[in-house]
Parts: structure tokens; sequence; C-alpha cells
């Protein structure tokens, strides 16, 4: 297949490890219409994506770029993450079906790799996408004048590697979701890691959803979620074990759930599914998510004031300490249970705060030297043979 390439700024490097950012130019507006502009820009505030993650083992050749694309004219999708490409160094180009594939890969040889295939709905809509290793890269979707979304593609390093690479990826992954900060971001890909099911309710990254049983390599990306509060929608969704593992040993005996879908936002997602309908001979199943994000109340959500009562400090001090004594002096523990024990003292503490301590503090903005200025001015102005001069002083003090 001949591919038209599309030459973008820094899309060449020298160095796999080096960072580098390719960043689209968009068409300025064509005119038309202003109502159907407008029309647009509303219908737009209501936005449905399927997003996806594979690990295709191969895109090293045309003929399989060629599988991938008639596969996915059976299915919806806006943006695949792709891992192992297998396509050495870094390259974005639009392929002669109008979308757009970006990719990174070793500068020498034909392993590993991550990179995206773009819808061609979307593709004057990328603002950036950057590789920060050939082990993640991820790029910028512009949603609206005020909203954009992240999409981090990671390929992790499989049981074969030291725990001193993973620490890598970790390190890089962390450092693609500092890089560039946006209102939504989700992070997809191949994590080698099996996370199984929730087994403690402080693992709130989690929800009650998963399958098999937790490894090494999971407990790692656990502690990654719950470091930077991000949440495997995977296990947010209940399926039938046959519909949740993503990867299958060459002998057809293990079945595995490896491959995940996560955001920084579960109220996004609204659906993860494992799809049969795509197979290019991988050993991987597509895993795709349905976003659904409601601008208008995003943007309600920014501006809205918060309600919430804050503290108030006592207004004497001693008077909240001793009615707090009083009170728990006068409530008598019916048992030794650690929880009522608790009440009593949640109780008495809260009672005494309705008594002692302000509901809403005014702040007071003049000093007491500025006020009595201000009493000394209107006695000044009732005596009948004020001078203007000690007036005029009065408001230069004031």
């Amino acid at each position: 297949m001949s591919n038209s390439k599309t030459k973008l700024p820094q899309v060449s490097r020298t160095k796999c490890s080096e960072s580098h950012a390719v960043t689209t130019a968009r068409p300025m507006d064509s005119g038309g219409d202003k109502n159907l502009t407008r029309k647009r820009s509303h219908q737009s505030k209501n936005l449905h994506l399927k997003i996806a993650t594979y690990n295709v083992r191969t895109l090293s050749s045309e003929s399989k770029l060629l599988e991938l694309e008639e596969e996915l004219k059976n299915i919806n999708w806006d943006i695949i993450a792709l891992c192992e490409v297998r396509q050495k160094g870094e390259s974005w180009k639009t392929l002669k079906s109008g979308h757009a594939l970006y990719h990174v890969g070793e500068s020498d040889r034909l392993i590993g790799g991550v990179g995206f295939i773009v819808n061609k709905r979307h593709t004057e809509k990328i603002e950036k996408v950057k590789s920060i290793s050939t082990r993640v890269a991820y790029l910028v979707l512009k949603l609206s004048t005020r909203h954009s979304l992240k999409i981090v593609q990671s390929y992790a390093p499989t049981s074969a590697h030291t725990d001193e690479e993973v620490e890598i990826f970790y390190n890089d992954l962390k450092t693609a979701l500092e890089d560039t900060h946006t209102h939504f971001t989700i992070v997809c890909g191949d994590f080698n890691a099996k996370v199984g099911l929730k087994s403690d309710a402080a693992e709130i990254s989690l929800g009650n959803f998963g399958s098999g049983t937790r490894n090494h390599r999971g407990e790692s990306l656990l502690h990654f979620l719950l470091e930077n509060n991000l949440y495997l929608m995977n296990s947010f969704f209940y399926k039938k074990l046959g519909r949740r593992w993503t990867w299958i040993s060459p002998d057809g005996n293990t079945k595995n759930e490896i491959d995940y879908i996560i955001s920084d936002k579960k109220s996004i997602i609204h659906d993860v599914t494992v799809l049969n309908r795509i197979s290019i001979g991988s050993d991987h199943r597509m895993v795709r998510a349905t976003v659904r994000i409601n601008l208008d109340e995003e943007r309600y959500r920014m501006t809205k004031r918060k309600t919430t009562n804050k503290w108030q400090n006592p207004e004497n001090p001693e008077e909240f300490k001793q009615k707090i004594t009083r009170l728990l002096k006068e409530t008598t523990p019916q048992s030794t249970n650690i929880e009522e024990l608790n009440n009593q003292i949640t109780n008495s503490i809260l009672e005494a705060t309705k008594t002692c301590c302000p509901k809403q503090r005014i702040e007071n903005k003049l000093t007491q030297h500025t006020k009595a200025l201000m009493y000394n001015r209107r006695e000044k102005q009732k005596e009948e043979n004020v001078s203007i001069i000690e007036i005029r002083q009065l408001n230069k003090d004031i």
C-alpha cells in the first residue's frame, strides 16, 4: 500500500530515549453560515468516543497494517492505542484510508514500540503527540476551547524483565501523566500485570469485578493507581469471565486479564468491553471503552461555588473545652464498644461546636483604630464650630 506521509515538526529523533512532541497544524475556519456553526458547537458539547487498546504483536509489514484497517471496519472506533507495533523510529503518517498512524519504536530493530491509529474524523483535533520512551507515548485530543483529553498508551515489561526495568516504566508513565495538563486523562495498554479482584475496601482504585488472582506486578500497578488517584475501569463493569480475559497462552490453556483502560475520572467511562470481532493473529484481544463527556456539566462543575462548611475556630476556646468536658461527664458509657464510645465523643464535640463556634465568621476589614477615627469624625461633624481642617485631617487618617 502506498501511504502518503505527512511531515510534522519534531517527529524524527536520534535517540529512542529522548522525548519529542508532534504538534499538528489545524486549518482555519473556512467561514459559512453562522447559524450552522453555532449548531455544530452546541451539538459537540455532548461527546461520545470509542477508545480502545490493542496489542497487535506486529505491524512491521504493510500487509499487517492493511489487515488491521480491514478489521477495524467491523467495529465503531475513534482512537486505537497500539502495543508492539514493531516499527523502527518515530513517525506520523496519513494512511490511504485517511486515518492517521503514529508509532515510536527502537531505532535499530523491529521490537516493542507503541502507537495510535486516529480516525480521520479526529485528525484535525489532535493537538499534540509525544513519546516518553518506546514503551510510553501520549496524544492530546482537543474537545472544546476549554477541554482536552490526554490518552496515554503503555506497554509494560513482561515477567522476563527485571524489577528495575518495571520501575523505569512506571517513572516514564508518571512523566506522561504530569507532562501536559488536560481536563481528562485516560491511560491504557498492556500492563503485563494481573490485578485480580478487590481484596480490601482501601483499594478504591478498583471496582467490584475482576478475574484471576493478583501477582507481584499487579501489586505494582495497583500501588501506582492509588498513588496517582486513577481508576482501573475494567473492574467497574460486570462481564462474564469469558469476556474478561485479554491474553491467551500459545497452548491455549492460560487466559489472563492484563490489558486495561484506566481513567482519572470514573464518570466519563460508561463501559469497558473485550472485543472478539478483531483478529489479526495476535494473542491479545482488543479492549474498548465507551467514553461520554457532557461538556456543559463539566463546565458547571468547574464554575460553581463550593458550599462546604469550613471549620470555624471557637470564639472562646476555654469555654469550648469546658463544654466538651461537661458533656462527656454527663454521658455515661453504656458499654466498652469502641463504636459507641466514638459516637459519644463525636456527638459531644458537635454539640459544643453548635454552641461555641460561630456559624459564619465575618471578616473585620477595619481595625479598631480606624473605627475609633470614624467615630471621632462623626462626633466632630455634630459640633457647630467644627473646623474643616480637622475633618480633612480625619479623612486623611482614615
